[in-house]
């Protein structure tokens, strides 16, 4: 079965639209969006890279991963998200599930993805997660720029999973060559998986608590991708709930009113910032990965041929989501001297951490009956988004460690990536040996991050 069987066609909608959207959790109506709206999208894409839209955390290779919130600068993003037969299609189904809802609603949020080749998917999770509603009411309208293929990383789906309203667990799904550094939602049977094979024009819409993935682009052109996600205009949307604000009354109103009236606009509408931020692209290169006729949804990342007979790349990739700005995380990250406090792994550093300098570094390993302590060098300092270590033997052609994070900004948080690559003629005996301890070692400081940085233990 593929994801066509649920598709409608141009022209009026099916009358029972709404009804295999609350059944199957998602719907996809074809050729709602023309090639030469497509093609306005595209094109002004290119205002994220070229400095035209203001973009608040620019990577310095200009290498895009995803822009969040296009349609706070451009006119073109804020066209899409009005879109009339979009607009038709979730005022048909967003509140369909409520009694007496009168089509009313909103758009919260907008990201335009490139995903060029090689770029990894996005692991099993939900959209509630991340913007929660009051009444179950999110849809995702996820509109395919370019043809989207298994190939080439297209979405999957688990039909129905969306019916009981659970928000399910989360964790490091330890598949860096596959997915981004985004937990994975687990607990549940995926057997039932389906791919989402949809052509350019088409429109994916999905409910909020539907389980959805994608996998890396394994093909050599683009996927590109603008998702918005609205919900019915009478829920609140408790979306950022701070200090003296009331859950049961918090309500985000940076939203766009998309069809009927807007039930509170007595409030009045958020100003918009003015100024996006982006997802820099972090994926390896793609000579880092094996052959894509290996077993593609289950491989290791541990040794990828590289081309023209160099040595294997060897690397340990962990990361997860920290709920925390990144310049919080940075100073949590950073602070050496405040390491025993919070760090399992890494109990001491000594050193000012600039780049250039000599760290020393002691750490307790899982299951070790002693602490190591070593020197590392600090080679990079890209505040506050990257800090890179490098250390091994004293003949580095023999063996020779890459220590790298990186903290990219999310509408949530902070996107964490911690990750070691291993070099020279003893490399690959050395990370044979160390590999499955230093793994999870890498996730007893992410996890150590993550709860100082999350849990009121931010250092001051």
């Amino acid at each position: 079965m593929t994801a066509t069987d649920s598709t409608a066609t141009q022209g009026p909608l099916p009358a029972d639209l709404a009804e295999r959207f609350m059944r199957d959790g998602y719907v996809v109506v074809d050729d709602l969006v023309t090639a030469e709206e497509r093609g306005r999208i595209v094109d002004d894409a290119a205002g994220f890279i070229d400095g035209t839209y203001p973009v608040s955390n620019p990577p310095d290779d200009g290498d895009i991963l995803a822009v969040h919130f296009p349609h706070w600068v451009s006119p073109v993003a804020h066209d899409a998200v009005v879109h009339p037969g979009i607009a038709e299609v979730v005022g048909t189904i967003a509140g369909a599930h409520l009694p007496g809802w009168d089509g009313r609603t909103k758009c919260m949020q907008s990201m335009l993805f490139f995903k060029p080749p090689g770029l990894q998917g996005q692991a099993w999770h939900q959209d509630e997660r991340f913007i929660p509603t009051r009444d179950r009411s999110l849809v995702g309208a996820w509109i395919a720029l370019d043809d989207a293929t298994v190939d080439n990383g297209c979405l999957w789906v688990l039909p129905g999973s969306h019916r009981t309203g659970m928000i399910h667990p989360t964790r490091a799904h330890g598949q860096a060559e596959e997915f981004d550094h985004s937990d994975e939602a687990y607990g549940f049977d995926d057997s039932a998986a389906i791919p989402v094979e949809v052509r350019a024009g088409a429109v994916v819409f999905f409910n909020g608590y539907l389980l959805h993935r994608s996998f890396r682009n394994r093909s050599n052109g683009t996927r590109m991708a603008l998702v918005n996600h609205y919900m019915n205009a009478w829920s609140l949307l408790p979306w950022q709930v701070g200090k003296g604000i009331e859950v049961g009354t918090a309500d985000t109103r940076a939203i766009v009113p998309v069809t009927g009236d807007d039930p509170y606009a007595h409030k009045g509408i958020d100003e918009s910032p003015g100024v996006t931020f982006v997802r820099p692209r972090v994926t390896p290169p793609a000579a880092q990965f094996r052959d894509p006729s290996a077993d593609a949804f289950n491989r290791s990342t541990d040794a990828a041929p590289t081309p023209d007979g160099a040595d294997p790349v060897l690397r340990i990739d962990t990361g997860l989501a920290i709920a925390a700005p990144v310049a919080d995380v940075w100073k949590v990250l950073t602070d050496l001297d405040r390491y025993a406090d919070w760090n399992p792994y890494v109990v001491d550093a000594q050193g000012t951490g600039a780049a250039g300098s000599t760290v020393t570094v002691t750490t307790r390993p899982t299951n070790a009956d002693h602490e190591t302590t070593y020197d590392v060098d600090v080679v990079a300092v890209g505040a506050p988004h990257r800090l890179e270590w490098e250390g091994g033997s004293p003949d580095r052609e023999r063996f020779l460690t890459r220590h790298v994070w990186t903290l990219t900004e999310t509408p949530d948080g902070t996107d964490l990536h911690h990750y070691e690559t291993f070099h020279g003629t003893d490399a690959q005996a050395t990370f044979n040996t160390i590999k499955v301890g230093l793994r999870r070692d890498f996730e007893r400081f992410n996890t150590g991050l993550k709860a100082a940085c999350e849990n009121g233990n931010r250092l001051a």
